[in-house]
């Protein structure tokens, strides 16, 4: 709300300092005011974009990071790192204290409305965070989208229209390495750590079956020439497994069965957590060695 809207509704010059001090009013931006108070980093992020989009000229929309917070995307380890906002035009754009605020083509089919906010839509959206994030960031995101079913040939065609853009070759490579089958954002992360150390051709999200054929379980990522296995246990991972009626500890407990079993089929499992993946030598260290494991385990296993 701005100041404008504040006074209309009886509030003072004296009384908004007040609320803000006692939380009744949360200072987005300069004039802009917010009296339900977000419920997390993602929504106040969001709330303070669509605050600085208001400030701006008319046909300003959300985008890069905004774009993806409004969306549900994922973002990087705390929150969306600026406020973006992208108006049709040419010249670049401007860095102002509190948003970027990017001139560049934006055409009528590039950006619709979401919760009643114009923003870049999805494709667009995607394409802009993989420009100008880290690779790894940017394979986040294009993955997220792509487990949402979107045929892949509309993610290339927004890279093709922003061929000439800066940043866009990243981008391109991007979307060549996104998979649609990793189902976290730190799977996806996981997986370009393990190109950065020279591993390849592990399968995302693997079913692994016994010697009948009936299913054991299924694995994040798996190497099946060696029998290889990475987990990743995220923060709450066994609150989010757990089915209606079902507690963390039973899912915890059904991991462990399902490790076991694949073990007795000769796999190697390792688990990974949020520091292995955030430390790219750490991550080389444990999966090298995870790697050196499961090959001696299958020389044995073959004798």
């Amino acid at each position: 709300m701005t100041r404008k809207q504040l006074l209309a509704l009886g509030w003072t010059d004296a009384t908004i300092p007040r609320a803000e001090a006692d939380g009744k009013l949360l200072r987005l931006r300069r004039g802009a005011w917010v009296t339900q108070l977000p419920s997390n980093a993602r929504e106040l992020h969001v709330a303070a974009a669509e605050a600085a989009r208001k400030a701006a000229k008319d046909g300003t929309v959300l985008s890069h990071w905004s774009a993806a917070a409004l969306w549900g995307l994922p973002l990087p380890d705390g929150g969306a790192p600026e406020i973006y906002l992208t108006r049709d035009g040419k010249g670049g754009g401007l860095v102002k204290s509190d948003a970027h605020l990017v001139k560049a083509p934006l055409n009528r089919d590039e950006w619709c409305l979401k919760d009643g906010i114009p923003v870049t839509n999805l494709t667009r959206t995607v394409n802009d965070v993989a420009r100008m994030a880290p690779f790894i960031d940017g394979v986040m995101v294009a993955d997220a989208l792509l487990r949402m079913k979107l045929p892949p040939h509309l993610l290339k065609d927004a890279n093709l229209r922003a061929r000439r853009w800066p940043g866009n070759a990243k981008a391109r490579r991007v979307l060549d390495f996104a998979d649609g089958r990793a189902e976290s954002p730190y799977e996806s992360k996981c997986r370009v750590r393990l190109a950065e150390i020279g591993l390849s051709g592990f399968v995302p999200q693997c079913i692994v079956t016994d010697a009948r054929g009936d299913e054991i379980g299924r694995i994040d990522l798996a190497l099946a020439g060696i029998k290889l296995g990475l987990e990743y246990d995220g923060e709450g991972k066994y609150d989010e497994l757990a089915a209606p009626g079902q507690r963390p500890q039973d899912v915890f407990r059904c991991e462990k069965e399902r490790d076991t079993n694949l073990r007795q089929e000769g796999w190697w499992m390792q688990h990974l957590t949020k520091p292995h993946v955030k430390d790219l030598a750490r991550f080389r260290r444990v999966v090298m060695t995870a790697h050196a494991a499961a090959t001696r385990n299958q020389q044995r296993t073959s004798r």
